[in-house]
Formats: structure tokens, C-alpha cells, sequence
């Protein structure tokens, strides 16, 4: 994937830009801004954890479970690890046995996610509604 190679080099440079001359207002647009890319990048990410998930077992990655794998690999919890399989699951499309590819379970969350409308804290509240647990 060519395109993770850009947007390092995007994220470098940005990472480099100077803030300290912006407005506050400007700060605060361009704080927007970033927060739309960062939910735009997390949905994209649920949908990389779904092609793990769905093309190797997680002894083959080197674990006893893919929160495991995730956690090692990405330096994270297996709480959080375990959170974003459990988004993954119902927000990136998926196939059935024979192949055929269905919409995600929560199509619309998965859009407004896709979109950058909404984050991970907005998914997380959403599903507890329709689930019903705290």
C-alpha cells in the first residue's frame, strides 16, 4: 500500500508546520479538521483489523487470541484491543461462508465513522444503547 507511505510523509510534515502563530481561532479549525482525519483513519483501521481477523488464525500471527496479536503488535491493551475487534465486527462489511459480502451490521454508524461525523466514543455509546449493557 503506496498510499501509508504518503500519509506518513503527510503526518511528517504536518507533525513539522508550526502552530504557534495561529489564532486561537485558527487552531481550533485546524483541531477540527484533524479530528475529522483521525475518526476517518480509525474506520479504516477497523477495516485492516477485519482482514487480520478474517485471513489468519491468531496462532499464525503469533498469539493465543487476535486481542493478543493486537496488543503485542500495536502497543496497546487487549481491553482496547478487544473494543476495536468488537467495532470491527459490526462496522466493517463482511462475508458469509459462501462468499457472499454482506453490509456491516450497523451500516449507518459505520458510515458516519467512515465520514468522520462521528468517533470511537460516539460507536461505543451507540452500540451499548442497542445492546443494552453499561
Amino acid at each position: 500500500m503506496s498510499s501509508i507511505g504518503v500519509l506518513g510523509a503527510a503526518v511528517d510534515a504536518f507533525c513539522a508546520e508550526s502552530i504557534e502563530d495561529l489564532t486561537a481561532g485558527e487552531a481550533l479549525a485546524v483541531l477540527a479538521r484533524l479530528e475529522v482525519v483521525q475518526r476517518r483513519l480509525a474506520s479504516r483501521g477497523l477495516g485492516l483489523i477485519s482482514a487480520v481477523t478474517g485471513k489468519a488464525s491468531p496462532v499464525e500471527l503469533g498469539g493465543t487470541s487476535y486481542a493478543e496479536v493486537l496488543s503485542r503488535r500495536l502497543h496497546m491493551g487487549k481491553g482496547a484491543a478487544r473494543r476495536r475487534i468488537a467495532d470491527a465486527e459490526q462496522l466493517v462489511p463482511w462475508r458469509t461462508i459462501t462468499g457472499e459480502q454482506l453490509a456491516p451490521v450497523l451500516p449507518n454508524v459505520a458510515g458516519a465513522l467512515e465520514r468522520g461525523d462521528i468517533g470511537e466514543e460516539h460507536v461505543r455509546i451507540i452500540r451499548q444503547f442497542l445492546t443494552g449493557s453499561r
